[in-house]
């Protein structure tokens, strides 16, 4: 998704201003706003999914990805040696309450990061999937019309103009 964003920006600054930019989301996401090429509304959800959902992506940062959220664990001691009957009671006080879970950060413990962060995915894939579909459906009402992209032949031309026999 973040590639695909970044494509959109991409293309409104060709039909805008007329040059192909190559650089990442970040300096796309700048010449938007430096040249105001979008709304501020607009604007701002890029700036999120980038800081929020891409950067962290990006960069395989599972600490800043599950940054705030907490995981229940149960502190569980054996006193003697580990048996199934211990384990059953274990499971059986836990189950009752009487044993209180301990809400531990799951971005400070790697051992559990990696397992939390694959249900964290899976509650929320869908949403931002939802949320980026309609940012697209959005702008392309807004910034893709017809009348932009003649607009943009007219004053930078197709670059088709350069084949010899493209006027025949």
């Amino acid at each position: 998704m973040g590639v695909l964003l970044e494509a959109v920006m991409k293309e409104r600054i060709e039909l805008k201003l007329g040059e192909y930019f190559s650089k990442l989301f970040g300096p796309c996401l700048q010449k938007i706003e430096t040249h105001k090429l979008m709304s501020q509304e607009h604007i701002f959800f890029l700036r999120k999914f980038k800081d929020i959902i891409r950067n962290p992506y990006q960069h395989d940062d599972e600490a800043d990805i599950m940054n705030g959220i907490y995981m229940p664990t149960w502190p569980i001691k054996f006193e003697s040696e580990i048996s199934a009957e211990a384990i059953g009671d274990l499971m059986k006080n836990i189950r009752s309450g009487k044993i209180k879970p301990k809400f531990l950060p799951v971005s400070e413990i790697p051992a559990i990061r990696s397992f939390a962060k694959q249900s964290y995915d899976q509650k929320r894939a869908i949403k931002l999937f939802t949320e980026v579909h309609d940012f697209l459906i959005e702008v392309c009402k807004f910034y893709f019309k017809e009348c932009e992209y003649q607009e943009h032949n007219l004053k930078y031309g197709t670059g088709l103009e350069k084949i010899e026999h493209y006027k025949i």
